[in-house]
């Protein structure tokens, strides 16, 4: 009888999780072209300099929240160099570390991956603010054509970090960049513009 009581204990576990992860609402930003999905109950945050969009979810006993944001810069243009580009990442990640008071910064990952189609900078990294507990914290660089897209995540480092990983996984897989609309008369004029033979 233990057993059966167990064994569904650790099924409806198994369930409310799994329900859990799938309930996610979504986000879609026609000013910046992006769109993305994020887990029902996370909270807006406050948006300052050039974040566009930004959640957060504090876990009752964690000593951090864990936050998710999207800041959008105007492109650049197309990548010629992505090893360039990456190194641009690298360096502006580290005068950023530099500009802050820390006791550790330490890097993790520094790679390309493909989101949704589009070749994509991941940095990963450890960091500890001057008195605080150590983030792990997650970027994504996202060139567009017409904005250039950071994606931010952080969360306590150690097992709320890894709790909260397929959480930024989710949000992450779900980012789609929204196709540039031209405008009104720029369309009128190519259909106006007779052909060349």
């Amino acid at each position: 009888m233990r057993h059966k009581a167990l064994i569904c204990l650790l099924l409806f576990i198994a369930l409310s999780g799994l329900l859990q992860a799938q309930e996610m609402l979504s986000h879609k930003s026609t000013k910046y072209g992006f769109e993305l999905a994020y887990p029902l109950g996370w909270q807006h945050k406050s948006l300052k300099d050039n974040t566009v969009f930004a959640v957060y979810h504090y876990p009752a006993v964690a000593t951090l929240a864990y936050e998710f944001s999207v800041k959008a810069d105007p492109s650049a243009g197309a990548v010629q160099n992505f090893n360039s580009y990456m190194r641009d990442g690298d360096r502006q990640l580290a005068r950023e570390i530099q500009a802050v008071e820390s006791e550790t910064y330490q890097p993790l990952v520094s790679r390309s991956v493909q989101i949704n189609g589009i070749t994509s900078h991941r940095l990963e990294w450890l960091h500890t603010p001057m008195r605080q507990v150590e983030q792990h914290h997650i970027r994504v660089r996202i060139p567009g054509p017409k904005w250039d897209y950071t994606l931010d995540f952080s969360a306590e480092a150690g097992w709320y970090f890894q709790k909260a990983l397929p959480y930024f996984e989710d949000i992450i897989s779900s980012f789609q960049v929204s196709p540039v609309k031209k405008c009104f008369f720029v369309r009128l004029f190519e259909k106006l513009k007779p052909a060349k033979h």
